[in-house]
């Protein structure tokens, strides 16, 4: 999480005491570190900065990486991980153009899968990849969407920046065949392992999002606050994968106003939820603290709550503080 105040003295805190927000936000919601991985990545609603990486080291060749991929079955195809780690005594930094750039045989032939960028409204962020990447341990993101009949994919393609192909291992399964291929490969993102690199599917965009019930505060936590999400289309919307959400409470107080960023999983997600036409599914905010300790928010005073998640846009509610 991080606080900003605005006011001089609560400044300089706050820049002392900002955390590591990537591993933070990360582990809320109750997810493991495969299932963080498998959701989808939130807008940040906050700058994520921070000191640069320590240290200096190699580029990776493709020689010195531990690497693997892993997909999961999703309603309109599968999603999957793709991870490299440098092996031990062989610490190196990640080089990568823009991966995954597609799918391969067992013996190395490449799928007739297109490989494109997810649309940018669709693609959330992750905290300090740069870290990730530095330090040799990372994971990316992709989603293969649609048909496919064709032979089995079992690498996934990445191209290091030297221009070296790497052939990941892939295990999982490929989207279904409906009698025709006619599928594509959308890139995810990047970030530490545990983050969620997942895009939104196209599907979300007839979402919409309501922060109800806004919750209640103390004056120091904000609690049984949800997100609606509510499908206005004539189709079902499948809630899969689970989105991550990031979230800003400020503060509105005479002394200056003062705001908390973090970010999460939303609580109730199942991964298999459908939402039918005009139907409406609530997902929980947990319990969030929004001043630093022994401090309240004044009486009278109010909290403006912003909520961004993934191709939907962002919801706002305002939360009286008695």
């Amino acid at each position: 999480m991080r606080i900003r105040p605005t006011t001089a003295l609560a400044a300089v805190i706050a820049v002392a005491i900002v955390p590591t927000i990537a591993s933070a936000a990360a582990t809320r919601g109750h997810a493991t570190t495969s299932q963080r991985e498998f959701g989808a990545a939130a807008p940040a609603l906050f700058p994520v900065i921070g000191p640069a990486p320590n240290g200096h080291y190699p580029a990776c060749r493709s020689t010195d990486l531990r690497r693997s991929a892993h997909t999961r079955t999703t309603p309109d195809g599968v999603i999957g991980v793709v991870h490299l780690r440098y092996r031990r005594h062989h610490r190196c930094s990640l080089h990568l153009r823009r991966s995954p750039t597609g799918l391969l045989t067992a013996s190395g032939h490449r799928l007739p899968v297109r490989a494109r960028a997810a649309a940018p409204v669709d693609a959330g962020e992750t905290a300090r990849p740069d870290l990730a990447l530095h330090y040799g341990d990372a994971i990316w993101g992709f989603a293969w969407r649609g048909s496919w009949c064709g032979r089995a994919a079992r690498f996934v393609r990445m191209q290091l920046r030297s221009g070296a192909h790497l052939r990941v291992p892939l295990t999982g399964p490929a989207p279904t065949c409906d009698g025709t291929s006619h599928s594509v490969m959308l890139r995810g993102l990047v970030g530490g392992v545990g983050s969620a690199v997942q895009t939104a599917p196209p599907e979300w965009s007839g979402l919409t999002a309501v922060i109800h019930p806004a919750g209640t505060t103390d004056g120091q936590f904000l609690t049984g606050a949800a997100i609606r999400l509510t499908n206005s289309t004539a189709q079902p919307i499948p809630l899969d994968p689970c989105p991550a959400f990031s979230i800003s409470i400020a503060s509105h107080e005479p002394d200056g106003p003062s705001t908390f960023d973090t970010g999460g999983f939303l609580r109730g997600c199942t991964g298999s939820q459908w939402i039918q036409p005009g139907q409406a599914l609530r997902l929980g905010l947990p319990k969030e603290q929004y001043t630093f300790v022994h401090h309240h928010a004044k009486h009278g005073s109010s909290l403006t709550i912003t909520v961004a998640v993934a191709g939907l846009p962002h919801a706002t509610a305002h939360v009286p503080v008695p």
